[in-house]
């Protein structure tokens, strides 16, 4: 039972386990999919995750500052660093945390993410719109397809306001309930994949999953932090937009929504410039290829950020010899488990696919 208790517990076990769920889900759903649905349906659906990717882009980097704030607030810091300089000069540390900081950016992240999630509904109602178009025509303009368009809209603001409560919960320690968490959600959307695909039912009982999976994940967030509230007895204030906070996370913030958004480009540019073509065969085995490198991309980052409060919480210690240990250890992980996964796909690919009898193909070598 101890046993049993200590993996649960494990932030880095949870994190694989989480990763394996999710990759598991992906060799299960995946050929499923690539065998039921035709072309158009498939390119379409590689298409609605690019989206919800854009969609998570509203966050603009304030997710992992303020998962940042907030262990800075629970290791006893009364201001958050904006820069290098400040963080150099020193801040006041205590021995006890400081709870009611977090309070404080509790109350100014709601406000924050209210903008967010318009940003986001936006964005997909416009930019979105325009993305999908092409793929829709193709289509005829399914209505199944464009209810699936309308519910990945609607998903995008649920995981924005997620996005906020897991970030706090980070913060708090809450990552391995957070990857529990994970695995539960992630499990019941590859049952209830499974079961729709192998009854041949549309795409958009897929997005549906979706949203009332991401419903459900909110509403836990919410009561792992109503139940953080409750067991330390804290006074939650009305709303109040905390502008030294808000000065401190911006610096850093806008500097990672700048990394988040031209990597997005960089990742996904080349996949929006080919939903726009008319060739299906050639969209769908293009969007197919990016997307499993972006579940490899995905395992391989596992390490780190399951060890992300912790080094956090060096930094603010300064310990530079332990950040330096820590991080170069997982991030040297991180890169052989890409690059080995990468070379099997690039070499094996297309012979696993054509024994699974499916007919979309990766993309040729010397184009990946």
């Amino acid at each position: 039972m101890n046993k049993i208790n200590w993996v649960l517990n494990s932030p880095t076990i949870t994190s694989w386990m989480a990763t394996v769920v999710n990759l598991g889900s992906s060799f299960v759903v995946l050929p499923l999919m690539m065998v039921k649905y035709n072309e158009n349906q498939i390119s379409f659906w590689f298409l609605i995750n690019t989206l919800l990717g854009f969609a998570a882009l509203s966050d603009s980097g304030f997710g992992s500052t303020v998962t940042r704030a907030v262990t800075y607030f629970l290791s006893g810091a009364s201001d958050i660093p904006k820069d290098i300089n400040e963080y150099n000069k020193g801040f006041e540390v205590s021995d006890k945390p400081n709870i009611e900081k977090v309070v404080v950016l509790y109350g100014t992240t709601k406000i924050i993410y209210g903008y967010l999630s318009l940003l986001s509904f936006i964005l997909l109602s416009t930019f979105g719109t325009l993305l999908v178009w092409n793929i829709l025509s193709l289509s005829n303009h399914s209505i199944q397809m464009w209810f699936s368009f309308l519910m990945v809209i609607v998903y995008s603001v649920i995981s924005i306001q997620t996005t906020r409560l897991s970030s706090i919960l980070i913060g708090l320690g809450f990552v391995a309930k957070l990857n529990r968490l994970n695995i539960l959600g992630g499990l019941l959307k590859m049952l209830l994949f499974v079961g729709f695909l192998l009854n041949s039912y549309p795409i958009v009982y897929l997005t549906g999953t979706i949203l009332n999976v991401g419903i459900l994940v909110y509403f836990i967030n919410k009561y792992f932090i109503n139940k953080w509230i409750n067991e330390n007895n804290v006074t939650i204030l009305p709303d109040i937009f905390d502008k030294l906070i808000f000065k401190s996370l911006w610096p850093s913030t806008w500097k990672m929504g700048l990394i988040l958004w031209g990597g997005f480009f960089v990742n996904n540019g080349t996949s929006i410039v080919i939903s726009q073509i008319k060739d299906v065969k050639i969209m769908a085995s293009f969007l197919f290829t990016q997307r499993v490198f972006n579940i490899i991309r995905g395992i391989s980052q596992a390490p780190y950020y399951s060890h992300l409060p912790e080094i956090i919480n060096v930094v603010a210690r300064k310990d530079f010899n332990e950040v330096k240990r820590i991080f170069s250890a997982y991030v040297f992980l991180s890169i052989c488990l890409f690059v080995l996964a990468s070379l099997f796909v690039v070499f094996f690919g297309n012979y696993i696919i054509e024994i699974l009898g499916i007919k979309t193909e990766f993309l040729p070598v010397h184009l990946i």
